[in-house]
């Protein structure tokens, strides 16, 4: 039987921060990475950076709460975005129409997220929904991290915060940076309740994996 190395830490969360576990033994080595599931809300109308002429443009896009904070936080929360064309990058409009399609998909047709929902934002958004339908294998109303990937699916992080994803800011939904020293994998995402589920890995050299518990 093959020996994990180094230890792996089990942490527990309790008021005013998070408790160690004693470790497992093991032999000397670096400590193994911790792991847990954690789901985050969505933010499905987030403005989540900026483009065209001198970047005047506001890029609407569905995001990740990765830090719990209830609103969208560049560097740290992940935006769900689909290459639509499969040219290999995601472009701002294929991030806005990553987030139509996906709250379409929860049965939000209201396309432009104003409050309102037209005659053509209902037929445009009863189209997406058949589209995405088609990822969802299962049929169980949410993707999971595989189906996300089979619709073309990234993650995009805007890693230096400066509002534009570049091609080293977009991730594979299976590893991408979750601020701080974390990586993480989606686990799946679910439009119509609004949530997101993803295990998270967190170097054991970095700090408390939830940080203060409020």
């Amino acid at each position: 039987m093959a020996l994990s190395v180094g230890f792996q830490a089990n942490y527990q969360i309790g008021y005013g921060g998070c408790y160690p576990q004693p470790p497992c033994p093991g032999p000397w080595g670096p400590p193994a990475p911790w792991n847990w599931n954690q789901g985050h809300g969505n933010l499905p109308n987030a403005n989540v950076g900026n483009h065209g002429f001198l970047g005047l443009g506001n890029t609407k896009g569905f995001a990740i709460d990765n830090n719990n904070d209830g609103r969208y936080t560049r560097g740290t929360d992940g935006v769900l975005a689909m290459d639509l064309n499969r040219d290999g990058r995601v472009t701002p409009d294929e991030i806005q129409g990553s987030k139509e399609r996906l709250n379409a998909m929860g049965g939000n047709f209201d396309l432009n997220g104003d409050g309102h929902t037209t005659i053509c934002e209902r037929s445009k958004g009863a189209s997406y929904q058949r589209e995405m339908r088609q990822y969802d294998s299962n049929g169980d109303g949410r993707l999971s991290g595989g189906e996300f990937a089979r619709a073309g699916g990234r993650v995009l992080v805007d890693s230096n915060r400066d509002g534009r994803f570049q091609s080293w800011e977009q991730h594979s939904p299976f590893n991408f940076p979750t601020g701080g020293y974390g990586r993480g994998s989606l686990n799946y995402v679910d439009p119509f309740c609004g949530h997101s589920s993803v295990n998270h890995q967190v170097s054991p050299w970095g700090p408390c994996p939830w940080g203060p518990h409020r």
